[in-house]
């Protein structure tokens, strides 16, 4: 993924908040805020060369965020409160269309499996009850509160007006 996202962007050389800002959009499809320049700043350090560096993390990662995810351990299903989850429909889908069509061919399967378990993930969630709703958002961005301010407002404006704690 680093390597098509390099591709993408052309940005080879040096990090620093710039360089990751000119990256970043090419994953989150233009999103950028105050929080996550706090985020890059939280996840970056000034190395003793004096140049901006990633933060080291484990090299498996990956391997075991996947494992997890198979094996049902990414998220808990039991919700006994009322809960509105807002979800971007499609997400990796969507940000696979911004790479070449041979990256693409390689990242789309990954990101329509990612969506079959996010699917399956939701359905979970509403056999809790009606007490928790799921609002898919098409086309939308990870950070959707961002982006989607206006709209995620008042659906969960909605959903409070909903529920029976709220009414007198």
């Amino acid at each position: 993924m680093d390597a098509a996202l390099r591709e993408k962007t052309g940005r080879p050389g040096k990090l620093s908040p710039e360089s990751h800002r000119g990256e970043f959009p090419a994953w989150e499809l233009g999103t950028w805020s105050a929080a996550l320049a706090r985020e890059f700043s939280e996840q970056t350090e000034v190395g003793p060369d004096g140049n901006i560096r990633y933060r080291p993390q484990r090299a498996d990662w990956q391997a075991g965020f996947v494992s997890d995810v198979e094996e049902g351990r990414y998220f808990e299903s039991i919700i006994l409160q009322p809960a509105l989850l807002l979800v971007a429909q499609d997400l990796d889908i969507h940000r696979t269309r911004r790479f070449s069509a041979s990256q693409q061919r390689t990242l789309r399967p990954r990101a329509q499996r990612i969506a079959g378990e996010r699917q399956k993930q939701m359905q979970e969630f509403r056999r809790n009850g009606p007490y928790v709703r799921v609002k898919w958002m098409p086309a939308a961005p990870n950070h959707l509160f961002v982006d989607r301010s206006q709209e995620v407002a008042a659906e969960m404006l909605r959903f409070l007006r909903s529920t029976k704690a709220l009414r007198r």
